[in-house]
């Protein structure tokens, strides 16, 4: 899921610039995350497949449960990557890391349940840059990132 991308890109990124930690990310995360990027634009019911997928407007029950299983994915890889002896090294009070999955947790269902409601009508990476309260769990990232570094 790209806002899942996302939260994973303002972590690593931000505590990097702000040199807190050196970004280290699992290698499988990126293709988890990504799974189910493009699982956003489905054609209303009786519309032809739009895009280059072409996904019917059948295809969105299906596609929220891959979506939303691609995205609670990506917090089980966070949560190995917590749990794993880089982690300890590198922050000096890595149990508050733990908030990361709430906060990824949080955001990706709040993400999909809007889906459902018809509420994320374009590109979900516009959708997240127009959003308060993926604005609001970005900062809380960096803000969690920060208080484990310290």
């Amino acid at each position: 899921m790209r806002t899942a991308s996302i939260l994973i890109f303002v972590v690593v990124t931000g505590t990097g610039a702000l040199g807190i930690v050196k970004p280290e990310v699992p290698g499988v995360a990126g293709p988890v995350l990504f799974t189910n990027a493009s699982a956003f634009r489905i054609p209303a019911p009786g519309q032809d497949g739009m895009g280059r997928r072409q996904y019917q407007a059948g295809d969105l029950e299906v596609l929220q449960v891959i979506g939303t299983a691609a995205g609670q994915m990506a917090v089980l890889v966070l949560a190995l990557y917590i749990q794993s002896e880089n982690v300890v090294r590198l922050y000096r009070h890595p149990n508050v890391l733990w908030l990361l999955c709430v906060a990824m947790f949080y955001w990706i269902t709040r993400i999909w349940l809007k889906l459902n409601r018809g509420e994320v009508r374009q590109d979900p990476v516009v959708y997240a840059l127009r959003d308060g309260a993926s604005y609001a769990v970005g900062a809380a990232a960096l803000l969690i990132a920060y208080v484990a570094a310290h």
